[in-house]
C-alpha cells in the first residue's frame, strides 16, 4: 500500500509482520520485484472485476452514488485495460 501523501510504503509478505517503509528506504530491486508483483495481481483484479459484471445491470448514477469519481483514479478496476 502507498501513501502518496507521505510517501510510505506498507508492505505485508506472507508469514511476516507488517513493515512500513519511507519511499527514500526502498532500493531499485525492492521496487523492481514490488512492481513485478502488483502488475500480476492487478491483472488478476482486473479480469476478476470484467468476468462477474453484468452489462445489462450496470448503473453509473448508482455506482457515482457509493463510489465518488475523486476515489476512481486510486482503484485497479477503474484502470484502462
Amino acid at each position: 500500500i502507498y501513501d502518496q501523501n507521505h510517501h510510505l510504503f506498507a508492505l505485508h509478505e506472507a508469514k511476516t509482520d507488517w513493515r512500513l517503509l519511507a519511499e527514500t528506504d526502498m532500493n531499485d530491486k525492492a521496487l523492481t520485484n514490488f512492481s513485478w508483483e502488483e502488475e500480476k495481481y492487478s491483472q488478476l483484479w482486473k479480469e476478476f472485476t470484467k468476468t462477474i459484471t453484468i452489462k445489462e445491470r450496470e448503473n453509473k448514477r448508482c455506482q457515482r452514488g457509493h463510489l465518488p469519481l475523486k476515489y476512481r483514479s486510486h482503484m485497479t478496476e477503474f484502470d484502462s485495460p
